[in-house]
């Protein structure tokens, strides 16, 4: 069989809508991948009431999912999330998730999965600890005779794995225990060397092979924004996955963002990858998959723009590339004397991102959901247009900064501007404008007790 392909939906936030769920799998389905996962963390049925059986609504929702799955081949599943209160030697424990997996089998599920990430690393109960010699031992137990007991009564799906460590070298002796120890016929999800993983390589997954008897079936955690990002406006492309890797996996999942409309343009990029991993070029993926979103030209141009500027992501060094350019380069030009074209520079900088936040932040925008979900980037993207303007303007008026007054007062405003981009947390132009504005208020600082000396 080949390895499957798609989408994820496991992040930490609001769960998308049945709308939305429904379009992504009509995506995927056009897009030649073909699973949706639906398995949000934060939908009360998967990790606090996990005992509970699947209500006829969440059944009927997952029954209409599974039928729109089959009209586009995708296939459609949903998780187990049991760990937080699980005892593993406690046979209702078991029953409750047997009952589940056969209501999921009886409206058409292709896969499950069962996920033990994001616990407690240790055994919780007496009667676990009285049992068991590790929680991998706990763990194993029940995996094994859950899958087990679902086969001999017919079910027939996939079982997906998540362990509770599901990142690392994969030498490790949890994961290591763990997969000699797992059902050869169940899949293991990892997410490469970190959570959120820069890379994903070949001898990667060679290494987690050799030390599990299992090819990894990668959870990727990229475009996925939750928890300690935030702040992150993840829609730059997929990087990082060397074509190799498609060779020797059990699965890729992408884990999107809350924001459905944003994720959409990253996860083009990744099917883009899977189509042809080996000429796969990320900017250019990128560029397609904008410009399939966007009709009208001067829209398509001003999100270009301000999506260059939030490129942000553990997959990408440079969070702001053609505007980092232009930032180093009116750095250079004021450092070696020529301060009013530095200013004509920045000038000209200012009013590309005033004239492109207008209009991405207009009432006629066409992709209003988008807009209100990038709504926060914008306006610090707007923001920094602004700055870099006071920036031109303070350069003009001090331009060899050859005044102790106008140099105090020009650091005086600079270390306001600074102030005000540093106490919005949402990341645009990623680190660079803040380290270009306190390097200059430093300098004027030197200028000052350059002139007093």
């Amino acid at each position: 069989m080949n390895s499957r392909r798609g989408v994820i939906e496991g992040y930490y936030g609001r769960p998308w809508t049945i709308p939305q769920r429904e379009r992504i799998i009509e995506l995927l389905g056009n897009w030649n991948l073909d699973t949706f996962l639906c398995s949000p963390k934060d939908q009360p049925n998967h990790r606090i009431y996990w005992q509970e059986p699947l209500s006829e609504s969440a059944l009927n929702h997952l029954k209409n999912l599974v039928a729109v799955g089959r009209s586009v081949g995708v296939d459609v599943g949903t998780s187990l999330s049991p760990g937080l209160t699980l005892e593993y030697s406690n046979e209702d424990h078991l029953e409750s998730q047997l009952h589940r997996l056969t209501q999921l089998n009886e409206i058409g599920c292709q896969l499950v999965g069962i996920f033990l990430d994001d616990i407690p690393g240790e055994l919780q109960s007496d009667q676990d600890l009285n049992r068991f010699g590790s929680i991998v031992e706990a763990q194993l137990y029940f995996i094994n005779n859950l899958c087990a007991r679902a086969r001999s009564i017919g079910i027939t799906m996939d079982f997906i794995i998540c362990p509770t460590q599901y990142c690392g070298i994969g030498t490790e002796e949890y994961i290591s225990k763990f997969g000699l120890g797992l059902d050869v016929n169940v899949d293991v999800m990892w997410t490469g060397r970190q959570i959120c993983s820069t890379t994903l390589t070949f001898a990667d997954a060679e290494i987690f092979e050799e030390n599990t008897s299992h090819l990894p079936f990668y959870w990727d955690n990229y475009p996925v924004n939750d928890v300690a990002m935030t702040y992150q406006l993840h829609i730059g492309p997929l990087r990082g996955r060397e074509p190799a890797m498609t060779t020797n996996m059990a699965g890729y999942l992408a884990n999107p963002m809350e924001l459905f409309e944003s994720s959409l343009i990253p996860l083009h990029t990744m099917a883009e990858f899977f189509a042809d991993p080996a000429t796969y070029d990320p900017d250019q993926a990128w560029d397609k998959a904008v410009n399939t979103l966007f009709t009208i030209e001067y829209e398509r141009l001003s999100f270009h723009h301000f999506g260059r500027t939030v490129q942000d992501s553990c997959l990408n060094g440079d969070a702001s590339p053609e505007v980092s350019k232009i930032l180093n380069r009116a750095a250079y030009l004021w450092r070696t004397g020529e301060a009013i074209e530095a200013a004509d520079v920045l000038d000209q900088l200012s009013a590309e991102i005033a004239t492109h936040s207008k209009n991405l932040l207009a009432p006629t925008f066409t992709l209003s959901n988008l807009q209100a979900e990038i709504l926060p980037w914008v306006h610090k993207y707007a923001l920094g247009g602004e700055v870099i303007g006071s920036l031109a303007h303070a350069l003009r008026e001090n331009p060899d900064f050859s005044d102790v007054a106008i140099n105090q007062q020009m650091a005086l405003g600079l270390s306001a501007k600074l102030q005000e981009l540093h106490s919005n947390r949402y990341r645009v132009f990623g680190d660079h404008l803040e380290m270009l504005l306190k390097d200059l208020v430093e300098e004027l600082h030197w200028a000052i007790e350059r002139i007093k000396n």
